[in-house]
């Protein structure tokens, strides 16, 4: 092997990077061409300038989540705050309120008690979603939230503490922010919205796109140790709600061998189903559709506790299937890699079979429009000599 044909050796990464500005511009310039994707005409969302926060030296100034030392970010305790995150979340998504009052209706009442006699006992909740929107999750633990609140106000009980509510999100996130809706040059971050709802940890997902990115290798694995290490320690304690959504890349749009439309939970890496696994945790399934015609909606499965990866799959293959209920569109969770690429290959064999047959050569055409045209000539002969 020669020396040119060596792999590169990369420095080991060291606490002090995550302090770096230089090593944490270089992944908000790779995170923000990802982001790019997010911030059309049509979005909500508008890409922030680079200006972090560093947590020791300006707090309360910059951008939150830009340094890579920023992987979890302390929600806001401020009491009575769910009123206001309802009021936010209602302007942000019309019909947010109605997904509120779908977790206070009979039907889910049993669910909010279960989740409050799960936190008393110190045990964990993690709320686990498909991912058609990058704001599902936050949206359908906001509900939770909102729900909860106005569950133990009518039980005259005192609402779970802000800090019990996690989530986990794309570091992307950190380079979004969100324009007001009376004045689009105010932009407030995406995660100083995010942090009302609770507690964030910052995740570099083990997805396609993120292996695709332009970082050192190591450097996302090291920063998602630190945050995972954090998470543990918080979940260690009980008592938690913990919202994800374990693909963590969106659902795929493909098409089946008879071209109906259908969408794809994408594969689950490991670390996730040990998530799911632990100890002393429950497992909320939900299906959540934002974009339905009659206001943003869900689904959910029962409580339950994963034992091994297959009750895990289970509960992915029960959103799908709560995702089909709501939507119409068949929907399946690939539980592998190569599950995935055999359901892309179908969707391509699909569009080529469905490209042949629309195919109509020139010859074909000259035929048709020589028809067309004796017949239009044949119809105006006919017309006139009715007129006589």
């Amino acid at each position: 092997m020669t020396p040119e044909s060596l792999p590169v050796q990369e420095a080991p990464i060291s606490p002090s990077d995550l302090h770096s500005e230089m090593i944490s511009k270089m992944v908000y310039d790779e995170l923000a061409r990802q982001a790019s994707g997010h911030t059309s005409r049509a979005s909500r969302f508008v890409p922030l300038d680079w200006n972090p926060r560093e947590v020791f030296r300006n707090p309360n100034e910059g951008n939150p989540g830009q340094l890579l030392a920023d992987y979890c970010i302390t929600p806001d305790v401020i009491d009575g705050i769910e009123d206001f995150i309802q009021a936010s979340a209602e302007t942000f998504l019309p019909g947010f309120s109605g997904m509120v009052e779908k977790f206070r209706d009979p039907e889910h009442e049993p669910l909010l008690d279960s989740l409050i006699e799960k936190l008393n006992a110190n045990e964990n909740v993690l709320i686990a979603t498909n991912h058609g929107e990058i704001y599902d999750i936050a949206i359908i633990l906001s509900a939770i939230r909102v729900a909860l609140a106005g569950h133990l106000t009518d039980q005259d009980r005192e609402p779970i503490a802000a800090d019990r509510f996690n989530i986990i999100v794309h570091r992307m996130i950190s380079q979004l922010g969100v324009a007001g809706d009376h004045d689009p040059t105010k932009i407030a971050p995406a995660l100083s919205i995010l942090k009302l709802v609770g507690e964030i940890y910052l995740s570099f997902p083990n997805t396609e796109t993120s292996k695709k990115a332009r970082l050192p290798q190591g450097l996302s694995k090291y920063c998602n140790k630190q945050m995972l290490s954090a998470l543990s320690l918080k979940l260690s304690m009980g008592g938690q709600i913990l919202a994800i959504a374990p693909s963590g890349s969106k659902d795929e749009s493909v098409r089946d061998r008879l071209g109906k439309p259908r969408k794809v939970i994408k594969p689950v890496n490991s670390g996730t189903y040990a998530l799911m696994r632990a100890d002393r945790t429950w497992v909320l399934g939900v299906g959540v559709s934002l974009d339905q015609k009659n206001g943003p909606s869900f689904s959910v499965s029962e409580l339950t506790q994963c034992q091994s990866d297959d009750d895990c799959r289970e509960v992915l293959n029960s959103i799908a299937a709560h995702h089909s209920k709501l939507t119409g569109i068949k929907t399946i969770f690939a539980e592998r890699q190569s599950d995935m690429e055999r359901i892309r290959e179908e969707a391509a064999e699909v569009i080529q079979i469905t490209s042949e047959k629309s195919h109509i050569s020139p010859e074909t055409l000259a035929k048709v429009g020589v028809a067309v045209t004796t017949l239009a000539v044949g119809f105006l002969i006919g017309r006139r000599s009715k007129k006589r």
